[in-house]
């Protein structure tokens, strides 16, 4: 009986989390991914998955030293290139430039503000061809 409350709360448990979501884009067109989502570029298959966003820029409302960077991790899969992980900043690296693609960071959104509840980030990106 143990065994069984054990695995019936782990399913519940499982169940209650976001799935990641996988969207299907064209090349040229921007996007917009959580941490955990993907883009699939179907015709080129290729693929993109944000592992994660760290945001560490300075607040409104606050008065910083350094306006801070957000960073978003990428992995990056095609056939050409096999699978490559790096990171888009948006303080000084927006841009990966592969051999046949760029990688570009447009915004990171929402923009950090004192006294206010952190929120899920989303960054928004584009894919072009070299």
């Amino acid at each position: 009986m143990r065994y069984f409350v054990s695995i019936l709360i782990a399913v519940l448990f499982v169940s209650c989390e976001e799935s990641p979501v996988v969207k299907s884009v064209q090349l040229d067109e921007e996007f917009t991914l959580s941490a955990g989502d993907s883009v699939i570029l179907n015709d080129l298959q290729l693929s993109l998955k944000v592992e994660s966003i760290n945001d560490s820029r300075c607040p409104d409302g606050a008065e910083c030293i350094w306006a801070g960077s957000a960073d978003v991790i990428v992995t990056f899969e095609s056939q050409n290139t096999g699978i490559l992980v790096d990171t888009l900043r948006s303080f000084n690296n927006r841009i990966i430039v592969l051999t046949e693609y760029s990688i570009q960071l447009l915004d990171v959104r929402p923009y950090p503000a004192l006294n206010k509840k952190l929120e899920d980030k989303e960054a928004r990106i584009l894919i072009t061809k070299n």
